[in-house]
């Protein structure tokens, strides 16, 4: 079971599947990211009930992001950078 406790303000709450461990998480979070597919999962319907955006489906989330590791979240989309916005507007001049 996560420790809600540990959860700071800002915080995303990255989880393979779905869990009634996870409510109290998913309440003290800004954000959830789900290995899973179903938008009828646990852990989407108790996102979506408390208003928390949801990205789902994200097959190497658990893998690939880390306790403490900051990243943007850009829901419309479903696109997920490892960085603050700041670093993802410098990348993305670079680039240009």
């Amino acid at each position: 079971p996560i420790d809600s406790a540990k959860l700071k303000q800002g915080d995303i709450l990255v989880v393979r599947e779905s869990n009634d461990d996870y409510v109290d998480a998913i309440k003290h979070s800004i954000g959830v990211i789900t290995e899973q597919t179903s938008e009828d999962c646990h852990t989407a319907v108790m996102a979506k009930k408390l208003g928390i955006p949801i990205i789902l489906g994200v097959a190497s989330a658990t893998k690939d992001l880390f306790n403490g590791e900051m990243v943007t979240v850009q829901v419309e989309t479903g696109v997920i950078h490892k960085g603050t916005p700041a670093n993802m507007a410098k990348r993305l001049d670079n680039t240009l």
